[in-house]
Order: structure tokens, then C-alpha cells, then sequence
């Protein structure tokens, strides 16, 4: 796979008070050199990595339950952000994966 890591967009704006610009939010990359993102079981294992890293980026470490409800909307953003580009990477490896069968049996 050309693309070795993911980066997803903290999306912050769920537990800060005051409004920050898209472009202003911290970001963290995920690193997928490891997984073959065409296969369901390297998917799964890149889903677990976005919903673990989404977890820890919007753990604001409030017990209440505005906290908690601010933490999901949270993860559920930064989920929804990354949606997109996990799409893609897929669809990248699975193209890759394609060529190189292609290569391998021609005919």
C-alpha cells in the first residue's frame, strides 16, 4: 500500500466551549503500513485503531454526564471524519491488490 497512515481530525468542537476552525483542530495519524486494508480482517483491525485513538483524543476526563454525552459526540465526529479517507484507502489496496493480480496472471 503507497499510503502508510491515516490522519484523522480531533473533533474537538463537541467538548470546547468556544468554536474552533476545522483547520485549527489537532490531528493524529494512524499508521496502516502494516495491514493489507483489502482484506476484511485488516479493515476491522484499522476500525478498532480509529475507534481506540478517537477514544483517546476525546476523553475530556469529566465523569458527568454532559462530559460523557460531549466524549461520544466526540468519537462519533472524528469516526465520521475519518469515514471518507478510510473509504478511499480502501478502495487504494483493493485497486493495488487487483493490479497485482493482474500482473501475476495475465491473460
Amino acid at each position: 500500500m503507497t499510503k502508510t497512515s491515516l490522519t484523522l481530525a480531533a473533533a474537538v468542537l463537541a467538548i470546547l466551549a468556544t468554536p474552533v476552525a476545522s483547520r485549527d483542530l489537532p490531528t493524529v495519524s494512524i499508521s496502516v503500513s502494516d495491514l493489507d486494508l483489502s482484506t476484511e480482517a485488516d479493515q476491522r483491525k484499522l476500525y478498532k485503531r480509529i475507534d481506540t485513538t478517537a477514544r483517546r483524543i476525546c476523553r475530556s476526563g469529566g465523569f458527568d454526564l454532559g462530559a460523557r454525552k460531549a466524549e461520544a459526540e466526540c468519537r462519533l465526529s472524528v469516526k465520521m471524519r475519518a469515514a471518507p479517507e478510510v473509504k478511499l484507502a480502501i478502495e487504494n489496496a483493493r485497486k493495488e491488490r487487483l493490479a497485482t493480480n493482474k500482473l501475476a496472471n495475465p491473460g
